[in-house]
């Protein structure tokens, strides 16, 4: 994105396959003023919509969307098969809690996590951290995502231990890291535990955004 904003907006937008995993891809392009990359990545979205009706036909469209409405509590397409979601929506209703409160807070974290992204990107901090804040809220935005979603959680890893060999460590980083890869690779059956490393990365990426610039890091 910084050397090529061109070429990182066609991957974002091929990125589109998985929707509900950008949702605030957006909203940090828009506030750090990333045109060309905004641009790049609708076109390519725009292309891939035309592409998939030329060949599919339009009725996908219509069947996609009926589809994503129509599901029950557990966000299932099948009403008899419970998903497995690792957001806090699926750790609020496999807690029994009802579907209309688990809604609400999710989409309260939701608006939280937006806000948190936003003023990551909009401030003159490094790259690697506004990369880390995106992949790490990305996660925790949505209540549609599973297990293997959370491999993004290793790119917000890289950018993070790169800023972290850059401008040192912080007390505690490497014990969080550390424990938010004991939390995803452990996992629980019946727990969606998945939301937790993703808050976790992103507390710690506040944390380093908060420094001033001026600060030296203290090595852990």
């Amino acid at each position: 994105m910084e050397r090529r904003p061109q070429s990182s907006g066609i991957f974002l937008g091929l990125l589109t396959f998985k929707p509900q995993i950008g949702i605030l891809f957006p909203l940090a392009l828009l506030v750090s003023r990333k045109w060309s990359v905004l641009i790049s990545a609708m076109a390519t979205s725009a292309a891939l919509i035309v592409t998939s009706t030329v060949v599919f036909g339009y009725q996908g469209w219509p069947s996609f969307i009926h589809v994503l409405i129509d599901r029950g509590p557990s966000l299932s397409p099948i009403s008899q098969m419970s998903m497995r979601l690792e957001s806090v929506y699926g750790f609020l209703w496999l807690a029994g809690i009802s579907p209309s409160i688990a809604w609400a807070i999710q989409l309260a974290v939701a608006g939280a996590v937006a806000v948190v992204v936003c003023w990551a990107w909009a401030r003159p901090i490094p790259h690697s951290l506004k990369a880390a804040a995106l992949c790490s809220a990305a996660a925790l935005a949505t209540p549609y995502v599973h297990g293997h979603d959370l491999c993004i959680l290793a790119v917000a890893g890289a950018f993070l231990v790169k800023d972290c060999l850059e401008r040192g460590f912080l007390p505690g980083d490497r014990l969080i890291m550390l424990f938010s890869w004991i939390v995803i690779f452990l996992g629980f059956r019946d727990f969606a535990s998945g939301w937790i490393p993703c808050l976790a990365l992103l507390a710690v990426v506040v944390r380093r955004a908060s420094q001033r610039p001026s600060i030296e890091f203290r090595a852990f």
